[in-house]
């Protein structure tokens, strides 16, 4: 590692635990007031369909990310574009294959009736995060953690 990098990872350190609490804390209060506002049914609905969400976007994850950021590359914006192609291609096959086991979440969940429209739902909102992959990605590869913990805590209430 060059002392520039070292001596960047250490500038931006704090930004980047900034960063990470802001991210926490407001995902803590979301939660808090999900549960304030949702009977409990609802939440445990909305619970199961986070398990499955983060199941079926764990097994299409190819962490193609981390490959772009610790990769030289000749041409950073082409990669970037490739990154961000397969991104948002990876989130539509997510968004389809949620109707595809709508029938299916149907039958094997009846106690849960909103679980099939939730998936299809959560999974629609993760193509803008998606969006957001390489950008993040491009930041992270340039180690301009003071940047991404604006760019981040602007985002988190969304």
């Amino acid at each position: 590692m060059t002392q520039n990098v070292q001596q960047a990872i250490v500038r931006n350190i704090g930004h980047r635990a900034v960063a990470s609490l802001i991210t926490t804390v407001v995902g803590f209060a979301r939660s808090v007031i999900l549960a304030q506002l949702l009977v409990p049914n609802d939440f445990g609905t909305i619970t199961f369909t986070l398990f499955f969400t983060n199941l079926i976007g764990s097994i299409t994850q190819f962490s193609l990310r981390h490959a772009f950021i610790h990769h030289d590359t000749q041409n950073e914006d082409v990669t970037a574009a490739t990154l961000f192609f397969v991104d948002i291609s990876m989130a539509l096959a997510r968004v389809g294959l949620a109707v595809l086991l709508y029938p299916v979440m149907g039958w094997l969940y009846p106690n849960y009736p909103l679980l099939p429209r939730l998936l299809i739902i959560f999974f629609a909102a993760s193509v803008l995060g998606a969006a957001t992959g390489a950008p993040i990605a491009i930041l992270e590869r340039r180690l301009d953690y003071r940047y991404l913990a604006r760019w981040i805590s602007r985002f988190q209430f969304w």
